[in-house]
């Protein structure tokens, strides 16, 4: 392509757009381009869902690559032709396949071979100097950055009720953020006595809810969630045995690979009964620590830690915590501080359980 001095636009002159980015500046100016003598052109955008060369007749493009499950190539045209010029990669779907950025031969990127795109919007733009291409700007990093996060709320959380997700949650899944404008149901369920986790499927802009098996999700270092194929899952629930109550409603909060939820212990007599079982629903292996807090049957003045050591009487206790692969088995103290009719009344819950899994 032609370098044009600025000294020859003295007159009105017609630029082709290959010809535009190549205007330069040479000696001692004291002229100006004006639109008397240039026409201004736009970008030029170009779509594309295939391996594609940019040529020397392509200006300043914006690529829109969509990749779908297959990694999409793009090649910088040759730099010593093109110093000065700004390209720019686009990735617009959330097809796993990768868009990639590549300068022509050796020819490299941030002294890189290549750059790589993996999200859906991710995109990097780049200037073309003597020394190479330079990224000007990129968004990825900001996508990563977001990578794991989850604002989803469950309705009835202090009630018996199924569950569904709060209108205006916003998760990130594969990449891409969805938000939920409206309540969104959660299908599925049948059984009781059982632990179902929460799964999210991507639909549009948004998200549907299913119940699956507990467990089904495994943790991914990469996307930064617990996942079953490419969707999400992100709560757990409990339906109860009798009479199908929905109780132990949990958003899963992943840190450092640790999990915190929360279950109600039941209904328990302690002053006639030695103790009472919880089922957990996860895999032993995995739990990492419990602790239990017992609610009084005023529901209000009494709360007891679920320990081997009573502060009041200052005695040692042989109440205590087992678990196993299915329950955790709360067992009280006999003659002890929660052994009397403090602790007697039924037909409530006796207070909370909480436990860390690793994911």
């Amino acid at each position: 392509m032609p370098n044009y001095a600025l000294a020859d636009l003295t007159e009105k002159t017609s630029l082709v757009k290959t010809d535009l980015m190549h205007v330069r500046t040479v000696g001692n100016i004291d002229q100006k381009i004006t639109t008397d003598n240039l026409f201004i052109a736009s970008r030029e955008v170009l779509s594309k869902s295939s391996d594609y060369v940019i040529t020397d007749a392509d200006f300043r493009p914006i690529i829109l690559m969509t990749t779908g499950a297959v990694d999409k190539t793009t090649t910088l045209p040759t730099l010593a032709d093109n110093i000065g010029s700004i390209i720019k990669l686009i990735k617009i779907d959330n097809g796993v396949g990768k868009a990639i950025l590549d300068g022509e031969g050796a020819e490299t990127i941030n002294g890189s071979a290549t750059w790589e795109i993996t999200e859906q919007w991710g995109s990097v733009e780049v200037i073309a100097i003597a020394a190479g291409w330079v990224v000007l700007s990129q968004l990825g990093n900001a996508l990563n950055t977001l990578k794991g996060f989850i604002k989803i709320a469950l309705t009835n959380y202090t009630g018996v009720g199924k569950p569904a997700i709060v209108a205006g949650g916003i998760v990130e899944i594969n990449g891409i953020i969805y938000k939920n404008t409206i309540e969104v149901a959660i299908s599925g369920a049948t059984i009781n006595t059982t632990w179902y986790d929460i799964l999210l499927t991507p639909s549009g802009s948004t998200f549907t809810a299913s119940f699956i098996a507990r467990g089904t999700g495994v943790w991914s270092d990469s996307k930064q969630g617990l996942y079953s194929g490419n969707n999400r899952v992100i709560a757990c629930a409990y339906r109860n045995t009798s009479d199908a109550d929905w109780i132990n409603k949990n958003t899963l909060i992943v840190i450092n690979r640790t999990c915190k939820i929360k279950m109600e212990i039941g209904d328990w007599n302690m002053d006639i009964d030695l103790y009472t079982t919880v089922a957990h629903g996860f895999t032993l292996s995995t739990i990492r620590s419990i602790s239990v807090l017992i609610r009084g049957d005023t529901g209000v003045n009494i709360f007891r830690s679920f320990n081997c050591f009573d502060v009041q009487s200052a005695e040692i206790l042989s109440q205590y915590i087992e678990i196993d692969a299915t329950d955790v088995t709360l067992i009280r103290d006999t003659d002890g501080a929660l052994d009397g009719n403090a602790f007697d009344s039924t037909s409530f819950n006796r207070g909370f359980i909480t436990l860390e899994y690793e994911v």
